[in-house]
């Protein structure tokens, strides 16, 4: 972890989906990033009990005490006030490596008594703190969600419901629970919900399993209506990951997209200040976004921010459909049933026909006419012949990665240049390294060291997340104990670090 400037006025502190936060890699960290962090974050613990176990220690991973983000113990025992320097090697990278040893093996027995207390004493599902105004069967979870809408656009303000609600529920057990009665939801807010993972077997689901209305449309609308290996389970599911994970998550893969992302920045940066000054800042953002990841998976250039008129038109098909997507997600989440009572169903078939048009057109623009740099992650995977990836899956799997990935970059531009708005003193002192260490030539990671502007977009994950939840697994198969309170199969869990994120006893204050 690098150290927190003294100077900077916002604090940056520890987040779960901020810790590879590389400028060289933001597109395949930063798009995706929740899952992604996670699951390194679980390989560190597999590697941990391995470490330990060598060494005949016990470590039960339901319950781990880690040091993977700086942390000196498990948040259980944090909330009893324990501070960060009580931890021998917090922020010390010269500890030795038998002082870590030790550290590790306390934590690891006071972990494991932990868990055998819980396990014989679990409470019930129903002593879970939380809200349940959203227990009439027709109104669902609206009642909770209501004062979270925001006038203006309609949205969510998921970020300040999480906070609120690990307020409100969680933060003395790291667990609330909400949502209509015939539908268990909980929330858990710590390294509890590290079971989940353990526990999810060898096809685990993605967040946009239930993501229903595009299995309905395909199987109405499409012909030979082609399953999205994303949103399909065992394997089939996991098809689509063994395709995508080497041109996506690799490191070296992943910077090979920067000479097509540098060019989509040179040119969206001249028409910067047009936006910025008339309003249009958040359409800067969401155009810039689409612009970049169109240039990393496939290798075009379409400029719809400098207002190419068929660049435009890509754009808005394909972010309209997203964003129909998501909206009736939102509004029905529970059931295909739900879409009687919303005209959100109807917007959504209507828009989904017209980005599936035009997602099909890009990535026939690039594999099969040639264009562009011939350099992105879709060509990797398309050309591995063994994988056999139709171009109906091909489309299909370009739709979910552009979902995943165009509106949480978005967000992130955007909330960065707001919190560097707000705080001058740090704009000068980032200007003032992207100069030393630039001089305006294009980003590469070679010999270019940005800590201070890591440090800036970690703090901006940690106040103002691209996404208030960090994983969802839907009707969860397996009966759990989480943080002393029994979790049973069907249940939805949810992860979300903005409750840890922004509490003081845990990241100091603000």
């Amino acid at each position: 972890t690098a150290q927190r400037p003294t100077d900077t006025p916002w604090r940056a502190k520890r987040s779960f989906s901020s810790h590879f936060c590389h400028p060289g890699v933001v597109l395949p960290i930063f798009h995706i990033a929740p899952p992604v962090t996670l699951e390194i974050m679980m390989q560190f613990q597999r590697e941990t009990a391995r470490y330990l176990s060598r060494r005949s220690w016990k470590l039960s991973l339901a319950r781990p005490a880690y040091d993977f983000f700086g942390a000196d113990v498990s948040l259980q025992q944090r909330r009893h006030h324990r501070p960060f320097s009580s931890c021998p090697f917090h922020n010390n990278q010269s500890t030795s490596d038998k002082d870590k040893k030790k550290f590790f093996s306390s934590q690891a027995v006071t972990a494991t008594k932990t868990l055998n207390a819980t396990d014989v004493a679990a409470k019930p599902y129903s002593d879970i703190p939380g809200d349940w105004k959203g227990s009439l069967p027709v109104l669902a979870a609206m009642p909770l969600f209501l004062p979270y809408v925001h006038k203006e656009t309609g949205g969510m303000r998921t970020e300040d419901f999480m906070r609120d609600y690990y307020e409100k529920y969680g933060k003395e057990t790291g667990i609330a629970r909400f949502g209509p009665s015939d539908r268990r939801v909980a929330l858990i807010f710590d390294e509890g919900y590290l079971q989940v993972f353990q526990r999810e077997g060898k096809y685990p689901s993605g967040i946009l399993t239930g993501a229903w209305p595009i299995e309905e449309y395909n199987r109405k609308y499409v012909d030979g209506h082609p399953r999205n290996p994303f949103l399909s389970e065992g394997e089939e599911w996991r098809k689509g990951r063994m395709a995508i994970n080497p041109y996506l998550f690799n490191v070296k893969e992943a910077q090979s997209y920067l000479p097509a992302i540098n060019e989509t920045v040179n040119s969206a940066v001249r028409h910067f200040e047009e936006y910025a000054t008339t309003g249009r800042f958040d359409r800067f953002c969401e155009l810039a976004a689409f612009d970049m990841f169109t240039a990393a998976s496939l290798g075009l250039q379409i400029n719809s921010v400098g207002g190419d008129p068929k660049g435009i038109e890509f754009a808005e098909n394909i972010i309209g459909s997203l964003a129909t997507m998501a909206k009736v997600t939102q509004e029905c989440p529970y059931s295909r049933y739900d879409m009687l009572k919303f005209s959100a169903w109807d917007n959504f078939r209507e828009h989904w026909s017209v980005g599936r048009e035009a997602s099909k057109a890009l990535v026939r623009m690039a594999l099969e006419e040639g264009l562009g740099s011939g350099k992105g992650i879709m060509h990797g995977f398309l050309k591995d012949k063994e994988l056999k990836i139709s171009d109906e899956e091909a489309t299909e799997m370009y739709l979910m990665l552009t979902f995943a990935a165009a509106d949480t970059t978005a967000s992130l531009m955007n909330n960065v240049v707001s919190n560097l708005s707000k705080n001058p003193s740090v704009q000068d002192k980032l200007r003032a390294e992207l100069s030393k260490e630039l001089g305006g030539r294009d980003y590469s990671p070679d010999g270019t060291e940005l800590k201070y502007f890591q440090q800036i977009l970690k703090e901006t994950q940690r106040l103002t997340p691209s996404l208030g939840f960090t994983n969802v697994k839907n009707n969860f198969p397996r009966d759990l104990v989480i943080n002393g309170y029994e979790v049973p199969a069907g249940t939805t869990v949810i992860f979300s670090t903005m409750g840890i994120a922004n509490d003081e006893r845990l990241a100091g204050p603000n």
